[in-house]
């Protein structure tokens, strides 16, 4: 019991205070830097299946969207830039994409939004799979 009093004395110390001051801002700034708890990569696959819904609806033929991303890794992979970090982007490599469309849409619109998400991302038409 003593070596536990003795511990709390030294953290309420002033010297004790800062440490832990210093470690509980430490920490704040890990997580703030981090993202909490969702990671760069699940930031980046979500945006982009929103923003692929939204430019999918946008087609003439199509009511609605509901796409699914994977990506290669969950790890970021940063692209180089020219400049002083200008241009450089953080971005996964997309490993495939699903894209399940409502509407009135054909053949023809299923080939064009396939090629459109295969240029997008740079990946084979074998990784992209559109359905009506």
């Amino acid at each position: 019991m003593s070596d536990i009093g003795a511990w709390v004395k030294r953290l309420f110390s002033k010297g004790g205070i800062i440490a832990l001051a210093a470690a509980v801002m430490a920490l704040g700034a890990i997580m703030a830097a981090s993202g909490g708890s969702e990671s760069s990569a699940d930031r980046f696959r979500e945006r982009e299946q929103k923003r692929l819904e939204e430019l999918i609806t946008g087609l003439d033929g199509v009511d609605g969207a509901r796409v699914m991303i994977s990506l290669e890794s969950e790890s970021v992979q940063t692209s180089s830039g020219f400049g002083f970090g200008s241009g450089a982007a953080e971005s996964p490599a997309v490993k495939g994409v699903a894209a399940v469309c409502s509407g009135d849409g054909g053949d023809r619109l299923v080939l064009e939004i396939s090629r459109m998400i295969a240029g997008l991302y740079g990946i084979g038409a074998n990784k992209v799979c559109v359905i009506f």
